[in-house]
C-alpha cells in the first residue's frame, strides 16, 4: 500500500490533521499566522499537534504529495417510517463525477444504528467499485467519524455492524490503498451534498 501523508494544522480555520493538501489550503489560506506541517506518520502529526517532541520527525516536502486515483464521497440516511437505511456514493476524478450509485438495506442487526448502516454500506460499495475499476488508491470523504475510526482500529468494533464493517473493510483494503478525509456534514461541500441526496433517495426519503 502507498505511504499516507498527514498534514497537521495547529493554527488555522479548523485545526486538526488532514490527508489532502487541497483541504489544508482551505484551512490556512487567508488565516493570519497559520501554523502547519506535513508528516509521514500519524504519530508524528499528533505529537506536533500536542506539542510533544518526537525523535527525528520525518517531515516531507509538500511537493511530494500524491494524488489518489479516485475520490469517494459517501453518506447514509435512515427512513424511520419504512425502517430502512439508504446509502449513496459518488466517485470523483479531477473534480468531475465519474460514477454515482445508491441503494437501501434493512438488516435487522443494523436498524438500531439508523443511518450508520447506510454510511458503512456506502464505503463498502464504493470500495467494490474502485477495486472493479482497478484503481490503485482511493480517498474516502465521509462525515461520520466511525467510518475512519473503525476501519483504522482507533475505535473498537463492539457492535455487529461495526464488526462486520471492519471485517469487510480489511478484506477490501488489502487490494487498494485507502486514505480518509473527514468533511463537515451539511457544510455545503458539493460532492458531499450529492452523496447525501443519493443516500436519501436510497432510503426513499
Amino acid at each position: 500500500m502507498k505511504k499516507e501523508n498527514h498534514y497537521a494544522i495547529k493554527k488555522g480555520f479548523s485545526p486538526g490533521i488532514y490527508q489532502r493538501w487541497e483541504d489544508v489550503k482551505e484551512q490556512v489560506e487567508g488565516f493570519s499566522n497559520a501554523q502547519y506541517k506535513k508528516f509521514s506518520t500519524l504519530e508524528e502529526a499528533e505529537a506536533y499537534m500536542n506539542g510533544v517532541p518526537v525523535p527525528s520527525p520525518t517531515v516531507i516536502p509538500i511537493q511530494n504529495a500524491t494524488t489518489p486515483d479516485c475520490l469517494l464521497y459517501v453518506d447514509g440516511s435512515f427512513n424511520q417510517t419504512k425502517k430502512q437505511y439508504g446509502w449513496g456514493y459518488v466517485a470523483v476524478q479531477n473534480g468531475v463525477s465519474i460514477y454515482k450509485k445508491y441503494g437501501k438495506g434493512n438488516n435487522p442487526a443494523y436498524l438500531s444504528s439508523h443511518q450508520i448502516g447506510g454510511e458503512v454500506a456506502a464505503v463498502l460499495q464504493g470500495l467494490d467499485y474502485a477495486i472493479y475499476k482497478k484503481f490503485q488508491s482511493v480517498e474516502i470523504h465521509y462525515d461520520y467519524s466511525g467510518i475512519e475510526n473503525w476501519a483504522t482500529g482507533v475505535w473498537n468494533a463492539k457492535k455487529q455492524i461495526s464488526q462486520a464493517y471492519k471485517f469487510l473493510y480489511d478484506q477490501k483494503s488489502s487490494n487498494i490503498s485507502v486514505t480518509f478525509v473527514k468533511v463537515q456534514a451539511h457544510s455545503g461541500n458539493y460532492f458531499n451534498t450529492v452523496a447525501d441526496n443519493l443516500a436519501k433517495r436510497g432510503a426513499n426519503l
